[in-house]
């Protein structure tokens, strides 16, 4: 709580961290020999677009990255789109975006894309 006694122009700021994760899914919802994540974006819940079939939307994950955990090296893959605030790209997953889940409207989405080495 913010107790205090309050003028006209006091002003509140806060900064909410701003940075992609990817977080591994543990729901009931599995695909056999495949492991899920969900994405975020600071506190967005982000979105996976793209295949018309949310089993299709799967991230290739190239090469080794030492020291990195999946989940590291699925959120650095994520590039910002140009114009598109809190949408991203998929380096080396043509096809496949990432935006805010609170955005989707007719598209084919999955909160809980698979990955694969």
């Amino acid at each position: 709580p913010l107790n205090r006694d309050w003028s006209n122009g006091d002003t509140i700021e806060f900064t909410l961290p701003a940075a992609a994760r990817a977080t591994r899914y543990l729901g009931a919802d599995q695909i056999p020999g495949k492991s899920r994540y969900s994405f975020e974006y600071g506190p967005i819940l982000l979105a996976a677009v793209g295949p018309d079939d949310p089993q299709k939307m799967e991230i290739a994950i190239e090469g080794e990255e030492s020291g990195k955990e999946p989940g590291e090296r699925l959120a650095s893959l994520l590039e910002p789109i140009a114009g598109s605030p809190l949408h991203f790209a998929v380096r080396g997953n043509p096809g496949l975006q990432f935006m805010p889940y609170w955005q989707i409207q007719d598209q084919v989405f999955t909160c809980y894309p698979a990955a694969r080495a």
